[in-house]
């Protein structure tokens, strides 16, 4: 099977909703949007899974016994007015022998999960979804890709604009991905968006 952002969802144990169960669509009728060439998203997420498979900044600090058993449900709604998601619900649900605490909320970083989930869901074609996109959507799995790989490309201008966007539409700082991704020294990013911008590519 093929290394890739939908995969990696499915093998830590999430599941995505397909289609919303009321119509959330854009004022044009539409239910998905396409904020970069390349990059088409659906309007609205449900997705669902055990909150222990998730990265440990989406649960900052709590052990393995209390995440144990515990599943989450995030779902989010695409505003196009202000060009990202917007969470619009969250449930936590212990095992049927546990318990949800005040403590465990405390932990859990729901706009973290909505970050790990979104760009997962958003259906990206091989052009759009580079390395170098990649390291972006699904960091986690570097090694992975990179030993499938015979040589990784340099990152390009069209990468930096393409992650830039993400970001912004999954609400992670956008220079600062462009930065993480691409391996970039801070002031160099912020010079590669600038470029990305005057190629029209923002």
């Amino acid at each position: 099977m093929p290394i890739t952002p939908m995969t990696d969802l499915a093998e830590r144990g999430w599941s995505v909703t397909p289609e919303p169960t009321w119509d959330l669509r854009l004022p044009d009728g539409t239910d998905t949007v396409e904020p970069i060439p390349g990059v088409v998203m659906p309007t609205w997420v449900r997705a669902e899974g055990p909150l222990q498979s998730l990265p440990a900044e989406a649960v900052q600090g709590a052990t393995d016994s209390e995440v144990e058993g515990v599943r989450v449900e995030v779902e989010a709604v695409y505003d196009a007015k202000a060009g990202r998601y917007r969470l619009r619900g969250l449930s936590i649900t212990a095992s049927d022998a546990g318990e949800v605490t005040g403590v465990l909320l405390r932990r859990i970083a729901p706009l973290s999960i909505l970050r790990w989930v979104l760009p997962r869901v958003f259906d990206t074609d091989d052009a759009a979804l580079t390395p170098s996109v990649a390291s972006f959507v699904a960091p986690e799995m570097d090694t992975l890709r990179e030993s499938a790989e015979q040589e990784r490309p340099a990152p390009t201008v069209q990468d930096a604009a393409t992650i830039y966007r993400l970001a912004e539409v999954v609400r992670e700082p956008p220079a600062k991905a462009v930065a993480t991704a691409l391996g970039l020294q801070a002031r160099t990013a912020t010079n590669w968006i600038k470029r990305a911008k005057a190629q029209g590519l923002l």
